[in-house]
């Protein structure tokens, strides 16, 4: 209201004050939005169902690709892939991480994302990776602590808190999840869910 009502008033350095303070509360009620997040992903009872990856990929992919018209971006989904958990978690953390890789890779000429399947040691792993900005592998670990963050809000907007979030999800299911970078060549985050069994998959699938 200030700034629209006393703009004629106010000098220049009047108006940045404004706009730093306007800005920093915008930042800080994103900052407590995911913070009650966080706190949902710890708390929340979990549900068991088989959920399909695949689709909640797809799904994601397409609310980032039509909130960001002008970042055209290249997904490529792998078919048929499930894990078992709850869906509202598993789709907050495939929102968190699909998301990550779109802003990533905002910044180069032709951004390619590709969710898939890994098979190591009799193990499913899962895969998002990106081709956009990666990051020193020295600080793989901060990555997922809350408010750790490898840019600058220039760089790259957020809060910090999303991988965390993603990381606390995974682990109340069970899994793991990891991430393998390398500055300028994109980024791999890989996890595990537990896997449905047979039965529910085929169910699923009928």
């Amino acid at each position: 209201m200030l700034l629209e009502e006393y703009d004629n008033k106010l000098d220049a350095e009047g108006k940045e004050y404004l706009s730093k303070m306007s800005n920093g509360t915008i930042r800080m009620g994103l900052i407590i939005d995911d913070l009650l997040s966080l706190s949902k992903t710890t708390h929340a009872e979990l549900r068991h169902d088989t959920v399909d990856l695949s689709s909640l990929a797809r799904n994601c992919s397409q609310e980032l690709q039509e909130a960001q018209p002008e970042h055209s971006v290249e997904v490529i989904v792998e078919d048929g892939l499930f894990a078992r958990g709850d869906l509202s978690l598993l789709s907050v953390m495939f929102t968190n991480l699909f998301g990550n890789a779109f802003k990533f890779s905002s910044k180069v000429p032709h951004p390619r994302i590709e969710f898939k399947s890994l098979h190591k040691e009799g193990q499913t792993l899962f895969c998002i990776s990106d081709n956009g900005h990666g990051f020193n592998m020295k600080y793989s670990q901060r990555i997922f602590a809350p408010f750790e963050r490898l840019h600058t809000q220039d760089e790259f907007s957020g809060t910090g808190i999303g991988l965390a979030i993603v990381q606390r999800i995974v682990e109340r299911h069970g899994g793991a999840i990891w991430a393998e970078s390398a500055e300028g060549q994109g980024a791999k985050f890989f996890f595990k869910l537990p896997a449905p069994t047979k039965t529910e998959r085929n169910g699923n699938n009928g």
